[in-house]
Order: C-alpha cells, then structure tokens, then sequence
C-alpha cells in the first residue's frame, strides 16, 4: 500500500508539472517607455501595439516601433495607478478602423481623477491613427487615486467589457464594490457597436456614466432596474488590473489586485448571465475581511479558483492576470493559465485537474511584470514595467 501511495504521489507530481518545458524560456522582442499593455488588432496583420503609460500608443510592426497616437496631453499621470492603461481593438478594426483606448484625466467629482473609455479612428492602413477623432463613450469619477483597472476586452457576443477598480483607499471605504448604484468595483458590459445611430433620448434612464455614447444590452443583469446601474455585468472587484477570455472557451479570468493579505484569479465561465458577486470588500481571497459586508448567504460568493496569502516566503502581493495558452507553438502548455506577481516575480503555470486548478512555481522570475499579452496565433508575451517585452519561446 506504501509504493502504491509513493507510485500515485509520483504520477500526480509529475501531471502537475509536466506542463512546463524544460526550456521554455523569454526572447526579448521589443522596448518601450513604461508599457503597460501590448495588444493584438486580431486583423490578420500580425502587427502588435504597445501601450506606454504616458499616453503613446506604438505599433511594433516588421520588428519595427513607429507612433501610432499620442494622447499624453489628455493623460493624467501624477500616481502610479493612473496614466493610458488599456487599448482595445474594435472587432471589425479591419474595415472600420475605430480602437478604444482607457485612461485617467484630472479633475471629476473628487478631484483625484477621472476614468475616460475613448474611441479613436486609425488612418489609411491603420498604423496612424487621428488624434481629433477622438469619441468619449463613458467616464466614470475615480474617488482616489489608484484601483483604476484598465483592462478592456471585447467579448464574442459584441460587447466591450471593462473591468473598474473600487476607487481606491484602504478597504474600500464607501463599499463601491458591494453598491449597485456605482460603477466602481465592477465588470461592465456595454454596446459601442458605432453603426448604432445615437438618439438623445436614448433609454439611459437607470445608467451611471457621466458620459453616456453607449447602449446597455438587454440581457445585462440589472437592466432597466431602478435601483441599479445598467452597465454592470458583475461586482465585488477590487483592482482588477489584468484579466483576459480564453480565446478558446470565452470563459473570463480575472487578476485582483489584494490589499494586505491574499492575492486572487476568479473564474467566470462562458456560460455565465451576469450577476456574480466576486466578494471585496466582504472577503480577501479566501479570507473574510469586513463581516457585515457579508451577503447573508455566503454560498452566493464566487470564490477565486486561484489565491495566495502574502507571507515570508514572497508568493508577492500584486498578482498579474495572464492568458490561458492557445497557441500552437508550445504544445505542452496548451491549456494553462499563466500569471505572475510584479512584486514577487514569481510565475505560475496553472492546470485545470479533477475541477480543481493546480498552479506550478515556475523555476525562473520575472522583472517587475506589470502584464501578459496574447497575439493572433496565441503567442504568449510578458511586458515589464522597466521597458521590455518578451515572448514564450521554446530555447534550442
């Protein structure tokens, strides 16, 4: 019963890890100023763009960096969580042209700042893009300085998905993330579709944008409710920096941000009609943090399907969303979810075994990490902080 016990210990050691290639390595492809995101146009071009946070947009094409907008006098870059912090292609950039970027300007309810969701034209082939054609869709007052989020997606069914951070400060001290009447803390869901003719009268009776150029889909959780903001598609986030779709499944994995002991990945399946509470401020990660934030009902949280404690091991306490792997180029991690921690530099391969994710420690680090990217073919590609992107190869 001993060696069957070591046999079957061995056999599950080895599932676990076998995902990662003895030499999977980095190959550094590209520098930038402060990037932040590096994003696909999914247009067939194999061009990529890299966001830096100040507020230029690169298009990195033929190994080649050239400007493809400068918005930096819109951009308010006075803390580290504000500045040009997502970009996101339309689904049919190919023949229309228009993109979305977000970022932070000054002012707003607070003064602190406020979250602008921008649409933009690209020019002719689409590696210049016109700084004056510029569309607010939406903004939305920031009640501090960081939590701002920044990642946007648009989903199969058409829509553009944006995750907002609680507004920031410690332990969300207006429980925006538990309130339905705010955008803060939440996963919206919103219809940009730009063959949609806006109407001044335009059914935004129960939405909370200051800024309104947008629809909210029918079939949205709380819409046409009185009490709360259509736009949203689920709450209880609290920094949701980077989270992605399995471009595969559909299903969403979201990266939140801890605040002083647990760092998460949630799991929201394709299937899903919206409505989830992913639980801040009531919890952190696993643990519970303010009790009468609690739902009477915790069974109605959705836990994270990845979480670690901050501890004196340095797991890290800022986690990074990654992508689950797609690509054809390494077959052994077709499957896997990838994260990391920018604190920590930890990486982790993560396999779905038995219903349960498994994460595997990586045995290299990465140098202050602050994203993942995905191109067209599924190519995975770290972007550091301090100026370098690098793409999953396997090394000869």
């Amino acid at each position: 019963m001993t060696h069957i016990k070591y046999l079957l210990f061995i056999l599950l050691n080895f599932s676990l890890h076998a995902a990662i290639p003895d030499n999977l390595g980095l190959l550094e492809i590209t520098t930038a100023n402060n990037p932040v995101a590096f994003v696909s146009p999914k247009d067939g071009t194999n061009r990529m763009f890299v966001v830096e946070q100040a507020g230029v947009i690169k298009v990195f094409d033929n190994n080649q960096n050239s400007i493809f907008i400068d918005i930096s006098e819109n951009v308010e870059t006075s803390y580290t969580d504000q500045g040009l912090l997502g970009l996101v292609f339309d689904p049919n950039f190919a023949n229309n042209g228009y993109f979305y970027v977000n970022y932070t300007k000054s002012g707003g309810k607070y003064n602190i700042g406020v979250t602008v969701i921008e649409r933009y034209h690209a020019l002719g082939s689409g590696n210049i893009a016109s700084v004056n054609s510029g569309l607010v869709i939406l903004e939305i007052d920031q009640y501090y300085h960081n939590h701002n989020g920044g990642t946007m997606h648009f989903g199969t069914d058409g829509y553009l998905y944006i995750a907002m951070g609680d507004g920031g400060g410690q332990e969300d001290p207006e429980n925006f993330s538990q309130n339905l009447e705010e955008l803060l803390g939440k996963m919206l869901r919103i219809d940009v579709n730009p063959d949609i003719i806006f109407k001044n009268e335009i059914e935004q009776i129960y939405t909370c944008g200051k800024v309104v150029n947008y629809y909210v889909p029918n079939n949205n959780p709380f819409a046409n409710d009185a009490q709360f903001c259509d736009e949203i598609f689920f709450y209880g986030l609290r920094s949701p920096w980077k989270w992605s779709f399995d471009k595969e499944t559909n299903d969403m994995f979201i990266g939140d941000v801890g605040q002083a002991n647990a760092e998460e990945i949630s799991f929201i399946p394709a299937s899903t009609t919206g409505g989830e509470n992913l639980g801040w401020s009531c919890k952190e990660g696993n643990n519970i943090l303010i009790q009468e934030r609690c739902p009477m009902d915790m069974t109605s949280l959705t836990d994270p399907i990845i979480s670690y404690n901050h501890d004196v091991n340095n797991s890290g306490n800022s986690i990074v969303g990654g992508y689950r792997y797609r690509g054809l180029a390494i077959p052994e991690l077709i499957g896997t979810y990838i994260y990391t921690d920018t604190i920590s530099g930890n990486v982790w391969f993560a396999e779905l075994n038995n219903n349960i994710w498994q994460s595997t420690l990586w045995n290299q680090q990465l140098n202050f990490v602050v994203s993942f990217a995905e191109d067209e073919a599924g190519n995975i590609y770290t972007i550091s902080y301090l100026g370098t992107i690098k793409k999953f190869i396997i090394e000869n």
